[in-house]
């Protein structure tokens, strides 16, 4: 069985829960954003169709796609 000193280290309260789930996904958003931009996609763009309904899956198929065929472009270049 573990100690309380044990379970307090590995559980957290509300707020501090709250914090660490708002601190990864703001990270999260960030790398998205940055992948995206990279992919060739502004993030008013990534936002106008997250808003007309395409869904953050379809999102990162786009942008994978989108690196896919720039890597594709680079290999017929050479």
């Amino acid at each position: 069985m573990a100690s309380s000193q044990q379970t307090s280290q590995t559980s957290c309260d509300r707020d501090s829960c709250a914090g660490k789930r708002s601190s990864h996904l703001s990270s999260t958003i960030e790398k998205f954003a940055r992948a995206g931009e990279q992919a060739g996609f502004s993030v008013e763009e990534m936002i106008e169709m997250l808003n007309a309904g395409v869904s953050i899956g379809a999102l990162l198929d786009m942008i994978s796609y989108s690196f896919s065929q720039e890597e594709l472009g680079f290999t017929h270049r050479q």
